[in-house]
C-alpha cells in the first residue's frame, strides 16, 4: 500500500483514496492546492452522512510532505481522480 488519504465515518466505516501516483511528480518547494472529490471516498466505502474524521494520511513507507491547511472546497491546482473500483 502506498500513500493514501483517508476519511472515516465510525467503527469499520471509511474510504481511502490512493494519492501516491498523483503526488510523485509534484515539484518540491512549490505550494499547490490538491483536491480529492468527496465522491471518491464514497466510492471507496465511506458513508458521507456519518463522517467523524475528515482527513487522515496513511503510508507504508517514507514520505516527505508538508500541509499548510486542509479544507473542504472546490478550488484546486491539481485534482486527484478516483481509483477504479
Amino acid at each position: 500500500d502506498g500513500l493514501a488519504l483517508r476519511l472515516s465515518c465510525g467503527d469499520g466505516c471509511g474510504g481511502s483514496v490512493p494519492i501516491d501516483t498523483a503526488a510523485a511528480p509534484l515539484a518540491r518547494a512549490k505550494w499547490l492546492k490538491v483536491g480529492v472529490p468527496l465522491s471518491c471516498f464514497k466510492t471507496a466505502g465511506a458513508d458521507l452522512t456519518r463522517v467523524d474524521q475528515v482527513f487522515a494520511l496513511a503510508n507504508a513507507g517514507a514520505a516527505d510532505l508538508a500541509f499548510s491547511s486542509v479544507v473542504l472546497g472546490n478550488e484546486a491546482d491539481l485534482r486527484i481522480g478516483c481509483a477504479a473500483p
